[in-house]
């Protein structure tokens, strides 16, 4: 006997097809119109955060722009050089830190790391 599998995604795309072919043109454009008004308004309370909760649109929006600005930024700074400039400067810092703070450094790694072998974690 022949089995038929249907992923996930295909599952996803039937069941949303036949609800559509089910309902009335009415009640399909009133879900239509909750969905993308559910999409827009953002949730009352966030469990997680107490920063204000943000709509799914905002959420995207955001994320797009940050992605976007990132490029925009990464493309400048490669090329104008600044990248390579960016890169001296932190090199150069950590060679002075490393010459200039070594037994200062070394102390608190030393005392961090004590710490991590002391500290009791809970499990």
């Amino acid at each position: 006997m022949a089995h038929l599998n249907i992923d996930d995604n295909q599952m996803q795309t039937l069941v949303a097809a036949a609800a559509l072919q089910v309902i009335t043109p009415e009640s399909r454009d009133k879900l239509i119109g909750d969905a993308i008004l559910n999409l827009l308004t953002p949730p009352t309370k966030d469990r997680y955060s107490q920063q204000q909760p943000k709509s799914v649109m905002q959420e995207a929006f955001e994320r797009a722009v940050q992605l976007t600005a990132n490029e925009v930024i990464r493309d400048h700074l490669e090329s104008t050089g600044v990248k390579e400039q960016i890169k001296a400067v932190i090199v150069d810092a950590t060679v002075m830190a490393l010459e200039t703070k070594r037994d200062e450094l070394v102390a608190n790694l030393a005392s961090g790391i004590a710490y991590a072998f002391t500290v009791k974690h809970n499990d």
